[in-house]
C-alpha cells in the first residue's frame, strides 16, 4: 500500500507535463493552426485568420499531435475589427471580434503575464504604454515585444463549461450556475456515496478545494482522492483487526466462565 500513492502521484504529474503548446510567429506559410494575423513584428494591428491583408502569422501546434482549433474555445485576445484592428485582453468585453484557440481531449489554459512564458507567448500587448487592457497595439515575443505577454499552453483536462471561454473572464460558470436537474430528481453529487471517514463525496471535496486555476483544482482534487483512499483502506484494515481482538478477548471471557 505505501507503494501506490507515490506511483499514482508521478503516474499523474507525468500526464500533466507530457503535453505542450507551441507557438510561432513568422511570415512564412503555416503548416499548423493558423491562430490569428499582425501587421508588422512590432508595433502592429491585427486581423482574424481568415483575412489575407497580413502576412505575420500566430500558428500554433500541440506537440503531442492533439488537434487544435478556432472554433469555440478559450479566448485569447479580442479585436475592434476583422482587420487593421486594435486588441484588448480576452476578459474584456468592448470588441466584437474574440480569438479563439482550442484542442481536442482536453483545453487551452491562458493568461498575461509580464514575466517570460513557460510555455508558448501567443505575442505580447501594450498594456504598460496605455495603461489599459483595451485599445491596445500587439507585437512579437521577441523583436521588440511590450511589458504584457499572452501565455497559453494545452491541459489534458477538459474544462467544463456550457459557452466559451475568455481568459480570467466572467464567462466561466461556476458549479452553482449550471442547470438543476428536474423537480423530483437528485442531484448528481447527492447520488454519489460519500467516504467513510469525512462524510463527503469527491465532488464536495472538489468544491472545497476549487480555486480560479481549474488544472490546479483537478490536481488537488485528484491528491486529495488518492490520500483519502488510502485512509480508508487503512479504517478497514484496523477495523478487520479491531473486530478479531474482540473476538479474541470473547473466546477468553468465555474460557474463564
Amino acid at each position: 500500500m505505501r507503494y501506490i500513492i507515490p506511483i499514482l502521484m508521478v503516474l499523474l504529474l507525468c500526464q500533466l507535463v507530457s503535453a505542450t503548446l507551441s507557438c510561432t510567429i513568422s511570415n512564412s506559410t503555416c503548416a499548423d493552426t493558423d491562430v490569428f494575423h499582425i501587421s508588422a513584428l512590432t508595433n502592429a494591428h491585427a486581423e482574424q485568420n481568415n483575412e489575407s491583408n497580413y502576412s505575420y502569422v500566430v500558428c500554433c501546434k500541440e506537440t503531442t499531435n492533439h488537434t487544435l482549433s478556432t472554433n469555440g474555445g478559450t479566448i485569447i485576445i479580442r479585436l475592434s475589427a476583422s482587420t487593421n484592428a486594435h486588441v484588448e485582453l480576452g476578459n474584456e468585453s468592448n470588441y466584437a471580434y474574440p480569438i479563439y484557440l482550442n484542442a481536442s481531449n482536453g483545453s487551452i489554459v491562458c493568461s498575461y503575464q509580464t514575466a517570460s512564458c513557460a510555455e508558448a507567448c501567443l505575442g505580447t500587448v501594450s498594456t504598460n504604454i496605455t495603461g489599459l487592457n483595451t485599445n491596445l497595439h500587439i507585437a512579437d515575443c521577441s523583436t521588440d515585444p511590450y511589458a504584457t505577454r499572452i501565455c497559453c499552453n494545452y491541459s489534458n483536462v477538459t474544462i467544463p463549461t456550457a459557452g466559451n471561454v475568455s481568459v480570467g473572464g466572467p464567462s466561466i460558470k461556476t458549479p452553482n450556475q449550471y442547470e438543476q436537474p428536474p423537480t423530483g430528481e437528485q442531484p448528481l453529487e447527492n447520488k454519489i456515496p460519500k467516504t467513510n471517514i469525512f462524510g463527503m463525496s469527491i465532488i464536495d471535496i472538489g468544491k472545497l478545494v476549487y480555486p480560479p486555476v481549474p488544472v490546479l483544482g483537478w490536481i488537488v482534487t485528484s491528491i486529495v482522492a488518492v490520500w483519502v483512499l488510502a485512509l480508508t483502506v487503512y479504517a478497514i484494515r484496523y477495523k478487520k483487526a479491531e473486530n478479531k481482538l474482540r473476538e479474541m478477548f470473547e473466546e477468553v471471557d468465555r474460557l474463564y466462565e
